[in-house]
């Protein structure tokens, strides 16, 4: 076993150009003597391309030509990479300082595992909120609503061995594959976790995570029902229940906004709960209001 390991990393890209060279930057900028670089855009527009071939004599491999999705870019990547660690990162993150290092360090420890390490979630006025990995396993994972475990998955790098016996991404997902992806490999492989901060995970008005979070959980949500079966004494109940706090929240969130599309989701939890729900929504209007003045704060993780 070599002391330091290859490291591929697959940068899935559509119209990125605001912020894929501070992407490529913080990968060169670890200094690590074996990266392996892949590069993979949709068809982009803007100035994406122009960037790519700045620092072409830097990566190992790049296309750009329409795909499915970013799993679907994902693959293609998939299939270039040769590193003993693997992962694929968004075009519009940064990596901590460091963290391959730390990753590699894991891997000697554990050359067949599922490395997790703390991502920074990041906004435009400089709030941080450091998402630490935590109680990562199937059950946890497809049970989300209990809220036993934590990830994110800029922070998540994978073994050759992991990569080769779980398989591609499912592309008929389109916001949660990694979370598909993860419980499948925790079926076939431990975790090590990583004490680094492994990125900043930038949160913008075109993210998904900020632009189509109600898709996102629907198909969060979808996932989990396939692996219900692996799972003993499943919490339906607290399923049921998590469905209906994230509906008032969401609702909670837009009304606050002064946006209309919050009065459907109300009264759909109005017909569910008729009592429960304005009870709940006076506690949540506050604690809603809390969090989003709470992302004025700078952070201090990246």
């Amino acid at each position: 076993m070599r002391s330091n390991p290859r490291i591929s990393i697959v940068i899935p890209s559509l119209n990125q150009g605001r912020f894929i060279e501070e992407t490529i930057l913080s990968i060169l900028g670890q200094a690590w003597p074996d990266i392996e670089l892949i590069v993979i855009d949709g068809g982009s527009s803007d100035d994406t391309l122009d960037i790519i071939r700045d620092y072409e004599a830097s990566i190992d491999f790049w296309i750009s030509e329409p795909d499915r999705g970013q799993a679907d870019a994902i693959n293609k990547g998939l299939r270039k990479a040769t590193g003993d660690i693997v992962t694929w990162f968004g075009a519009d993150d940064v990596y901590a300082n460091g963290i391959f290092e730390a990753v590699a360090e894991a891997w000697r420890r554990n050359p067949t595992a599922i490395y997790a390490a703390p991502v920074a979630n990041f906004y435009a006025r400089g709030r941080e909120q450091l998402v630490r990995p935590f109680g990562l396993s199937v059950e946890n994972l497809v049970q989300y609503w209990k809220k036993q475990s934590r990830w994110h998955d800029p922070g998540l790098f994978w073994s050759r061995a992991v990569i080769n016996t779980t398989g591609e991404i499912g592309v008929s997902l389109r916001y949660a594959f990694d979370y598909d992806y993860l419980i499948r490999a925790l079926q076939r492989a431990p975790v090590e976790y990583i004490d680094q901060v492994a990125a900043g995970f930038r949160l913008h008005g075109r993210s998904k995570t900020i632009a189509q979070t109600e898709a996102m959980m629907a198909e969060t949500a979808a996932v989990s029902r396939r692996y219900w079966k692996l799972v003993e004494n499943l919490d339906c109940a607290g399923f049921e229940r998590s469905e209906y706090e994230a509906r008032l929240r969401r609702a909670a969130s837009k009304l606050l906004r002064l946006n209309r599309k919050g009065l459907p989701l109300l009264r759909a939890c109005l017909r569910e709960h008729p009592f429960a729900t304005p009870v709940r929504l006076a506690w949540l209007f506050p604690t809603v209001l809390a969090e989003r003045l709470g992302r004025l704060r700078r952070g201090r993780h990246i």
